[in-house]
């Protein structure tokens, strides 16, 4: 991501995602981070700002698409 205003918008993920973990924390009935089941720590809010170098197109693409992320087929089913 280059750019001042990619720079921007990311800050701008970030300031909400903090302000979102805060009403988490105050909600939340349990621990703000878990483990899945390899016991990796995971928190319960993840967005772009947590991906830095990712590239949609490159990375993920739509289903039926190459790198085949999400699925083989564009409808999922054959």
């Amino acid at each position: 991501m280059g750019g001042t205003s990619d720079e921007s918008k990311i800050e701008s993920v970030r300031k909400k995602q903090r302000e979102w973990e805060e009403r988490f924390k105050k909600a939340a009935r349990g621990p703000f981070e878990t483990t899945n089941p390899s016991g990796r720590a995971i928190r319960p809010l993840y967005t772009p700002a947590d991906l830095p170098e990712f590239d949609y197109e490159r990375d993920l693409s739509v289903p039926g698409e190459f790198p085949f992320t999400r699925g083989p087929h564009t409808t999922m089913y054959r």
